[in-house]
């Protein structure tokens, strides 16, 4: 039986958690788990694994099961980092009013999906306890980054002109308000979301102009200058101490990757990253049809009776069965 402390499920349970038994990762067959959740007395006997709908209890996770989530954790502090089933993976909890549906994102190098209102992770280990600990700490608001899934790729560098550090000197220069796929209005931004409006802000200016610098001291005080200027674009700025250290961080990963040769390639990789995700929707999205499909073909039924029924070609059919849906 997984180590679950009764207590913690107890405490959220007391707090709306709406729970979801599963076996293994899936939900308890015949048991409406989206329009119901089990009593807490069938969750602290449950032998098996123990969801939970991260939006019953007032959040919405990030499920990182891709790449390195470093950096994301830098820039965007959650409310509690839970382990999830998979080596290295994790779920990154924000607290959210707002219910948001299945979806994929990817950011910082990492990606995976979006769990809140309409989906359910699994409480491996002791995350029931972590959980419980991080939603009765009151001084942490930890926001959902919804600004991820409203990201804009950058433009091919190639096509961009550079901007030199002369450029920068003058606060009213029209370099100041070059224009960068994705970028905020710092203008309209207020308290509570300053940190990641000025991170990206300056992260998709450096992007372009990282590869004009061959000293990495111009280079960080470019950043300096620009951070400052997109600083002074809030109604009410940062600290200076405060912006610089924001500045820094992107400063030190945007040089240390056009080193790595990151930067050259970083348009295509985001291009061909898009095309794993949109992929990876359409197989989300007929998910059911293509369990009907290896359902009726381990019942015996032929190729043409099967295309029939779903709607699609014998073809489809045929593709559906090579994936091993």
């Amino acid at each position: 039986m997984p180590d679950r402390s009764p207590e913690a499920l107890t405490y959220l349970h007391q707090h709306g958690a709406h729970f979801v038994l599963c076996r293994d990762k899936r939900p308890l067959a015949g048991f409406p788990w989206r329009a119901h959740t089990p009593d807490l007395d069938c969750v602290l006997s449950h032998r098996g694994n123990v969801g939970i709908i991260p939006f019953s209890v007032g959040t919405s996770a990030l499920d990182v099961d891709k790449g390195e989530a470093t950096q994301l954790s830098l820039f965007h502090p959650p409310l509690v980092i839970l382990r999830s089933q998979r080596p290295g993976g994790e779920h990154f909890y924000y607290r959210d009013d707002t219910p948001r549906g299945n979806q994929y994102w990817s950011a910082f190098g990492c990606s995976g999906e979006v769990r809140s209102a309409k989906g359910y992770l699994i409480l491996h280990h002791d995350a029931p306890v972590l959980l419980a600990h991080a939603l009765a700490n009151d001084k942490a608001e930890c926001l959902f980054p919804a600004g991820l899934l409203d990201y804009v790729e950058p433009a091919d560098v190639d096509q961009l002109g550079e901007v030199l550090l002369d450029d920068l000197d003058a606060p009213g220069s029209d370099q100041l308000r070059l224009l960068t796929p994705g970028a905020p209005i710092l203008e309209r931004v207020q308290k509570g979301r300053r940190n990641i409006s000025l991170f990206d802000a300056v992260r998709f200016w450096a992007y372009q102009a990282a590869r004009g610098y061959a000293s990495y001291d111009d280079w960080v005080r470019a950043v300096e200058i620009r951070t400052l200027a997109e600083n002074r674009r809030f109604p009410e700025p940062l600290t200076e101490r405060h912006a610089l250290s924001t500045g820094y961080s992107v400063a030190v990963w945007t040089w240390t990757t056009y080193r790595s040769g990151y930067g050259r390639s970083w348009t295509m990789e985001q291009r061909r990253r898009g095309g794993e995700n949109r992929a990876r929707r359409v197989r989300y999205d007929n998910r059911e049809r293509d369990v009907e499909i290896v359902r009726r073909w381990e019942s015996g039924d032929s190729l043409r009776l099967i295309a029939r029924a779903v709607g699609i070609t014998e073809g489809g059919v045929r593709w559906v069965l090579r994936r091993g849906a």
